[in-house]
């Protein structure tokens, strides 16, 4: 997603936001209440305001210095323009735990065992510590917002930390060696070790076992999405398509504004090759790309879908998205040009394909 910034904003420097965040840490440090704005977390490299504030002070040095990622002033500058993006999540975390009721207690564990990495050699800290550095101010902000909140000694609800076992349970599933998984929940009969085995059994190729198990616990649970999802996903791989799409139907119908579910739904509904399932897809996969414009899977199957639809334009369109997303301008710009010539002249996907071909044009990516 793309963060749009006013053109008021784009004039202030850096260096000035990181001046004003700095002294706002040290009164929050002093126990002083102080208003935090949120902040984005950049994605690239040091904005352009950095860089020639960097040369304009006589140190094209330090301008070469941040280009390449080196060392000396350059790498100051933006190791503390990466503090004062950590410090914004920091301010962002407090906030939300506190709305949500919950301690800080377990982020200021959390951040005090990653500030210990700064006390290593930089050859011996892990590489999160390099764009994400943990300083001692950061650790007491943590710490006397936990001091001072009433939530300090509240202990998480029971259902969270269920949810937090499950997603556990289910990561472990997914990375593990599917024995492992079985024997870690062997004996656990609860929601939990029967959702790791049956994923566990399904990455084991022993399908009719994880189906069995998916299905009962769909018997206790009907009303959640993620089951349904992943006897759609079991079905899906092993060719058993048409049950698949049902599967991922039930999954849509009870969480509709989730892109990941109608794009399986969309991709399951053109597997099947069956042409009354052909407006379906279309319809489905042009919701998954309207709730997420990145994703680029949706983007892929909607080309098919829109081909096999007829939709000769919009197909090419959809062809030029994947393009983008999946960093190759020079197809995108070639599937753009295809999809202006079969669609009405500035009409809303006429003018899209002309978006794209103008950004390419000027070097920009997508949106």
């Amino acid at each position: 997603m793309t963060v749009k910034i006013s053109s008021r904003g784009r004039q202030v420097s850096p260096f000035i936001v990181m001046e004003v965040l700095r002294q706002a840490n040290r009164r929050a440090v002093s126990g002083k209440d102080v208003l935090h704005l949120e902040l984005g977390q950049p994605s690239e490299g040091p904005p352009a305001p950095v860089l020639a504030a960097a040369a304009v002070a006589g140190r094209p040095d330090a301008a070469q210095a941040l280009i390449l990622g080196g060392q000396g002033l350059g790498q100051q500058a933006f190791f503390s323009y990466s503090r004062v993006q950590e410090s914004a999540a920091d301010q962002a975390a407090l906030k939300y735990l506190d709305q949500a009721g919950i301690s800080t207690k377990g982020l200021y564990e959390f951040i005090s065992v990653l500030a210990q990495q700064e006390l290593r050699l930089p050859g011996r800290q892990h590489p999160y510590m390099r764009t994400h550095p943990v300083t001692q101010e950061r650790v007491d902000i943590i710490h006397n917002h936990l001091q001072k909140s009433p939530y300090r000694d509240e202990s998480l609800r029971p259902e969270l930390v269920e949810t937090h076992e499950r997603i556990r349970a289910k990561l472990r599933a997914f990375i593990e060696d599917p024995e492992t998984t079985i024997r870690r929940y062997e004996d656990d009969r609860g929601f939990n070790g029967r959702y790791a085995r049956a994923i566990a059994y399904y990455r084991d190729s022993k399908i009719d076992r994880s189906i069995e198990i998916t299905d009962g616990l769909i018997r206790e649970n009907p009303d959640n999405p993620y089951l349904h999802e992943l006897r759609g996903q079991i079905l899906f791989e092993n060719g058993r398509i048409a049950e698949a799409a049902e599967s991922y139907q039930q999954a849509v119908a009870l969480y509709p504004r989730n892109s990941l579910l109608r794009t399986a739904l969309g991709q399951a509904q053109v597997a099947t090759n069956d042409p009354a399932l052909e407006a379906k897809s279309v319809v489905n996969l042009r919701e998954a790309v309207r709730l997420e414009q990145d994703n680029a899977m949706a983007w892929y199957f909607l080309a098919v879908a829109e081909g096999r639809s007829g939709n000769m334009g919009l197909a090419a369109l959809a062809q030029a998205e994947h393009a983008l997303l999946i960093g190759k301008p020079g197809d995108a710009r070639s599937f753009a040009t295809r999809a202006q010539r079969h669609l009405d002249e500035h009409s809303p996907a006429w003018l899209r394909a002309e978006d794209i071909l103008t950004a390419l044009k000027a070097g920009r990516g997508r949106r």
